[in-house]
């Protein structure tokens, strides 16, 4: 039920926020139907990709979860959720910087100036390392303190899954760049 109204939620506020682009910027919106499938080829084959690397980070993040529940007890639980919530707060610090950059790339590429686009994404790629590599690092050598602080009752296993997960947000953010 929940996972329905998440996505009745997004399909709304999509629909929505079409309907105000189309009612307000009438002269640069035309939407017409195409339908022939060879013009959708690159489209779908841009969405397979994408879809694939989705399912596997859902898997991959959905199936941990379950086997944690599945096989161990409610304390290693508490501490793989709390390395996990670690992990996202990083991990989102690090995409919202990315995101930032996304209009000025989509911009080079729209005006087809393909070397500005390349530089503007080597220069993210860097910044987004350096920002990773400065909250992982601190956070990686003092876990214990870290926790400590955050928590005063840290749930045993929890500094190890916390330098688990963050090694895998590390080498996730590395990879992607």
């Amino acid at each position: 039920l929940y996972a329905l109204i998440m996505c009745f939620c997004t399909l709304a506020f999509q629909i929505i926020c079409v309907l105000i682009c189309c009612k307000r910027w009438r002269y640069c919106i035309k939407i017409h139907f195409v339908f022939k499938l060879t013009e959708y080829k690159e489209f779908f084959a841009f969405v397979s990709y994408h879809l694939l690397g989705s399912a596997a980070i859902i898997c991959r993040s959905q199936g941990s979860v379950m086997l944690v529940n599945y096989f161990f007890g409610t304390t290693t639980n508490a501490a793989y959720a709390i390395s996990c919530s670690i992990q996202n707060i990083i991990n989102n610090l690090v995409a919202n910087f990315d995101s930032a950059a996304a209009p000025q790339l989509v911009q080079s590429v729209a005006a087809g100036d393909n070397d500005r686009a390349l530089y503007l994404t080597k220069k993210t790629c860097r910044l987004c390392m350096i920002i990773m590599s400065l909250a992982f690092f601190p956070i990686l050598f003092e876990t214990d303190f870290v926790l400590q602080i955050w928590l005063k009752n840290v749930p045993e296993g929890a500094v190890l899954f916390t330098k688990f997960t963050l090694f895998v947000a590390f080498m996730s953010a590395n990879s992607a760049g």
